[in-house]
């Protein structure tokens, strides 16, 4: 799918639980509400928040809530802030999650 770069496309603020783990449940829901709402694209793992301190594990697992919440409907761009070119490359090769 090629991004075309229109219209109201969050980057959105990772939902967690109360023991500080990514809420999957919540973020499924949250990111549905933006679609439904009008939201274009749903950009996740933002370059200045909590995306850069997520281990790969946390990355793909969020990464994968949200293109299952979404579907088809719009498309996704993954944030892949790393603090090593080593880990970025690790990192976008391993975190390749259908067409997001």
């Amino acid at each position: 799918m090629t991004m075309n770069w229109t219209g109201v496309m969050p980057a959105i603020t990772t939902c967690f639980d109360e023991n500080l783990n990514i809420d999957h449940e919540f973020t499924a829901k949250h990111v549905n509400w933006l679609v439904d709402n009008g939201c274009t694209g749903i950009v996740t793992n933002g370059s200045l928040g909590e995306g850069g301190t997520f281990s790969l594990e946390e990355k793909i697992a969020l990464w994968k809530t949200v293109v299952e919440a979404v579907g088809d409907r719009v498309p996704g761009r993954c944030g892949d802030r790393v603090d090593d070119d080593r880990r970025c490359m690790c990192s976008s090769r391993r975190g390749r999650v259908r067409r997001m």
